[in-house]
């Protein structure tokens, strides 16, 4: 048996193994490699650069760490709009913060949070986002165990990041599934389980939603006050046009008709929220459709959208950190899904439909007929207003309900 490994570990490339970290054992879990004092907990990172919506799907992987290892603590690196909103969440201890707004660090910046993240030493370091920046910054920490799981359909994990085949995060005697079909949330904690030796107890389909903090006073009195400025005197939607990717985005007239409809059938008022690169597309819709609706783009924070997701009767999006939100806030959900994996990025929210086209389907190798244990998508072949419509008033039915 090489040196550092013990009996239990399971032998991953490039040397990673559940047991001990690169260069000798890593210290037993439960004393966290402290020479002296009390014994305490494991500490345990991850690195999360990119949207909201990816952020939001680590926070599974994060609650097995704290469950499966006693004593725990977890970090999470993320940039300022997720940063904000996970502090308080029951998975994390502590939260670091990329900067102010950019996408990436610069030299002195990196360095400065290095030697912050520095110093605590940390059982292990999870690669969530598969970015190169995420992994230096890693490396420039000190952290020796650097894993990142590969994950079907998405992109590989760049250096330095140690990449865990997804064959590895297969329980003994648990069969392999297409390609794709496993949840990203799901893949995150099975990373986590692996490194921990200890098996992963979800299973398919069995993802704990996210929880995260109370909203603040401050934030639900933002609320109050958006939904208040919703015009119309029946139920009162929200409705997200594309996020930062408009390659996401469903066509504005059939946004159009599905506002039209339910407002005529239910008498629903609307809010088109979203950041100010949403606001002309918004706007246009707002001026376009004889549904009542207000724009709201860019005119909320994070924590005041949540607030309001949890009073609004329905959300409607396609796929985008929005939706993942307004799912952990209990909003009835729909979704429309014109190119990324349901499989992949389903919200994870009991009260939600997704519609989905056929072609987006094929070209994540996913069945028309989701399989057990996978989100219930719906293929339409080329979902419109018709589709979208009824599966609102479905929505809105079980809201009530």
């Amino acid at each position: 048996m090489p040196a550092g490994r013990g009996p239990g570990d399971r032998e991953g490339p490039e040397g990673v193994t559940s047991g001990g970290g690169e260069g000798g054992p890593a210290a037993p879990f439960g004393q966290g490699g402290s020479d002296a004092g009390p014994p305490v907990g494991p500490a345990f990172i991850g690195y999360q650069l990119k949207n909201l919506g990816d952020a939001l799907m680590c926070l599974p992987a994060l609650e097995l760490l704290k469950r499966e290892a006693p004593g725990a603590r977890t970090a999470l690196v993320a940039r300022p709009g997720a940063a904000a909103l996970l502090r308080g969440s029951p998975a994390l201890d502590e939260v670091f913060e990329t900067g102010h707004g950019s996408r990436s660090l610069g030299l002195s910046a990196t360095f400065g949070m290095a030697r912050r993240i520095s110093q605590r030493r940390w059982e292990a370091a999870f690669g969530f986002d598969h970015k190169r920046r995420s992994g230096i910054l890693s490396l420039l920490s000190g952290q020796r165990r650097r894993l990142s799981a590969r994950v079907p359909g998405y992109e590989d994990p760049a250096w330095p990041w140690k990449t865990v085949p997804e064959a590895l995060l297969r329980e003994p005697g648990e069969g392999a599934r297409a390609p794709g079909l496993v949840h990203m949330a799901e893949h995150q904690a099975r990373l986590c389980a692996w490194a921990l030796g200890v098996p992963y107890r979800g299973g398919p389909g069995h993802l704990a939603r996210p929880v995260l903090a109370p909203p603040g006073a401050e934030a639900e009195a933002e609320a109050r006050g958006l939904l208040a400025g919703i015009p119309g005197a029946g139920p009162r939607a929200g409705l997200c046009l594309a996020g930062r990717q408009p390659e996401k985005g469903w066509h504005l007239l059939n946004w159009k008709a599905v506002l039209e409809g339910l407002h005529e059938r239910a008498g629903a008022g609307f809010c088109v929220t979203g950041g100010p690169e949403d606001g002309p597309a918004a706007r246009t819709l707002v001026s376009m459709t004889r549904a009542p609706a207000v724009d709201l783009t860019g005119r909320t924070s994070l924590g005041g959208f949540r607030a309001l997701c949890g009073m609004l009767d329905l959300f409607l999006s396609v796929d985008t950190g929005a939706a993942h939100l307004a799912a952990l806030a209990g909003a009835p959900l729909l979704v429309v899904y014109t190119a990324s994996s349901p499989a992949l990025w389903a919200p994870l929210t009991g009260r939600a439909r997704l519609l989905c086209y056929n072609w987006a389907l094929q070209r994540h190798g996913l069945p028309f007929e989701p399989p057990p244990g996978a989100p219930p998508w719906e293929a339409c072949g080329i979902p419109g207003p018709r589709e979208a419509l009824a599966a609102a008033e479905s929505l809105l039915e079980l809201g009530r309900g």
